[in-house]
């Protein structure tokens, strides 16, 4: 079935208490209030039978069950709550919102409103919330049915899925929303047809919330607590009730692949709905319908299978770990490194580096750099740190492991008149340089790159004199990234089986993208008064093969994944990109990215 969007049809709009009685005229629910666990709670409630508590996702509402409510209230008494900060469950002004309130929160909720354990479902960030309850407070349910959850794998929408929903919580217009929930859907146009008034009433009130800053607020929290962790396998295998999985196939949120391999893992039964996304309650709610009944016919619970990693032999992860495109984990030798990025140097000097230049000032602005100051810069590729630094009258020297690396900067530097910067090929991890002769020690993605990183930020901390400062600039979190996150959110879409960079252990660029684990290894390396703090690269790409030939030029991971590539698979990545650029864009063949930095600095203590 094919995706047949059109423009956002004019209607009568409402506000948000009135959008939300639109969609409830008609409906045989009661609506409640509560509280619970300090938060002031709207339900839903009504039918007859055992109780079924119902988890609505991230930005949406209990509203959102409206399609299934009549078919399930035959069977079924319903429970359906608004989150906590979501819908009309706003969060009271002091009152936080973790993980322990959330669950108390539910706790809470079941106790008050079911009379015997209940049937918990839940969608996205609901059936993430549904999943660590039923881990811990399995006696408090009778069975859980999980629909297009999150936190069984890495969240890693598809990229014009990610593209359209950050347009909408950055602008949340009508246009944005309904792009929005088109990238979601299959058949938006069906969907919105077939509810009518109905419809109207569920996007106004989503458009009023998405304009309300505490929802916003804790929306945020929700993805940042369940929706983006995995959750650890051990917690999941805890899951002592009944447990079903509802998946739309053509989800762009949540992949298929997570559900099918935790129904293999934990001998959970999986359901996939056909020509559907994102949404089943609302796009196929008779296929969910018929799910849970199937699912909740009968509630022996299974035990959970032996874990997949168990039954992977050594050999057969090792040929995994090899297969084309994926991204390497082992610590490369010193030949390897110098080999790689003598081979990348080329590339990265045309592509990388004007961008990495424009960031180099922004850098220097953190240290005390100008006339006289003795400057080292290590891991310098082609002078993004070490000329700006010379143009600021350092007396710059500039070490790099690769020798056409060293080349091309001491070509740009004798191209810009710089006689004050000594290009050096020479090993990070052993520097061939004296005790405390430089004033300021830094590197940009540089040091962060080794495989030994203690031993580099302490051989910059001995080079350093007493009083001197040590700064170290790195990649943040992957997906704040987007030169990169982009570009492998292309190839995850074009490329079956392709995964992107490993989550734990993170690869070598990605070490220090947490700014608290970041500092520790700051002070473990000697350094006092250590800061971290975050700042953003916007970096334009006029095309896609500008932004692949930048990707490719500044890691050997990046060439990785573009050396891999067929022909046909090439092209349909370029294709995605170029979209995607021309979103960000309004249009425009290019568009500016926004890269997240962070960058460390200490004081060398005094001896």
């Amino acid at each position: 079935m094919n995706r047949t969007h059109t423009a956002t049809r004019p209607h009568e709009h409402t506000t948000g208490p009135e959008a939300r009685r639109r969609v409830l005229t008609g409906t045989p629910l009661t609506e409640h209030r509560r509280d619970l666990a300090g938060v002031p709670t709207t339900v839903l409630e009504g039918g007859s039978g055992p109780p079924m508590v119902l988890l609505h996702g991230i930005g949406q509402s209990a509203l959102g069950w409206v399609r299934v409510v009549p078919d399930l209230m035959a069977s079924w008494t319903l429970i359906a709550p608004d989150l906590p900060g979501q819908g009309a469950s706003e969060l009271p002004a002091g009152v936080p919102l973790t993980v322990g309130r959330v669950m108390e929160w539910l706790a809470e909720l079941i106790a008050a409103t079911c009379h015997v354990p209940p049937v918990l479902v839940g969608h996205n960030v609901g059936a993430a919330v549904a999943a660590r309850f039923a881990a811990g407070h399995s006696g408090a349910i009778s069975a859980l049915v999980l629909i297009d959850p999150f936190g069984l794998g890495p969240f890693r929408p598809a990229p014009r899925f990610a593209v359209s929903m950050a347009a909408f919580q950055v602008r949340p217009t009508e246009r944005t929303r309904d792009r929005l929930l088109g990238r979601c859907m299959v058949d938006f146009d069906g969907v919105r047809d077939d509810l009518g008034d109905r419809w109207d009433g569920l996007a106004d009130y989503a458009l009023d919330r998405a304009h309300t800053p505490g929802v916003k607020t804790a929306g945020r929290t929700l993805m940042k607590e369940f929706a983006l962790p995995v959750i650890p396998p051990a917690e999941l295998a805890a899951i002592r009730v009944p447990t079903t999985l509802v998946w739309g196939r053509q989800n762009p949120e949540a992949r298929l692949r997570y559900g099918e391999e935790a129904a293999a893992r934990y001998g959970w039964p999986l359901h996939v709905v056909d020509d559907c996304g994102a949404d089943v309650h609302l796009e196929r709610p008779d296929a969910l319908v018929a799910a849970l009944r199937s699912a909740l016919d009968s509630k022996e619970p299974k035990e959970p299978k032996e874990s997949k990693e168990s039954k992977e032999s050594k050999e057969s992860k090792e040929s995994k770990e090899e297969t084309a495109m994926a991204t390497p984990t082992k610590p490369p030798t010193t030949d390897q490194i110098r080999s790689a990025w003598d081979t990348l140097a080329p590339g990265f000097d045309r592509h990388t580096t004007p961008h990495t230049m424009r960031f180099g000032e922004q850098i220097l602005d953190r240290a005390d750099v100008g006339p006289g100051t003795r400057f080292l810069d290590v891991a310098a590729g082609s002078g993004a740190l070490a000329l700006p630094a010379a143009h600021r009258g350092a007396r710059v020297v500039a070490v790099d492991i690769a020798p056409a690396m060293v080349e091309r900067l001491a070509a740009r530097a004798r191209a810009e008149g710089l006689d004050q910067v000594r290009a050096l090929v020479m090993d990070g991890e052993h520097l061939e340089l004296d005790d405390d002769a430089f004033d300021v020690s830094a590197s940009l993605n540089g040091v962060s790159l080794f495989p030994d990183l203690p031993r580099g930020l302490a051989e910059m901390v001995r080079v350093t004199r007493p009083g001197g400062t040590v700064l170290v600039a790195a990649f943040g979190p992957p997906p704040d990234v987007e030169f990169i996150a982009w570009t492998a959110g292309a190839l995850r879409a074009a490329v079956p089986g392709f995964t992107g960079l490993p989550a734990d252990p993170p690869p070598l660029p990605f070490r220090t993208a947490d700014p608290d684990r970041f500092a520790g290894i700051l002070r473990a390396a000697g350094l006092d008064g250590v800061t971290v703090r975050q700042a953003a690269l916007d970096a334009e790409f006029g095309s896609a093969e500008e932004l692949l030939d930048t990707v490719r030029s500044s890691h050997p991971i990046g060439a990785g994944w573009i050396a891999g590539l067929g022909e046909a698979q090439a092209a349909e990545v370029r294709q995605i990109l170029d979209g995607m650029l021309r979103e960000r864009s309004g249009g425009a063949p290019g568009a500016v990215l926004h890269n997240t930095f962070n960058i460390g600095t200490g004081t060398v203590p005094a001896a």
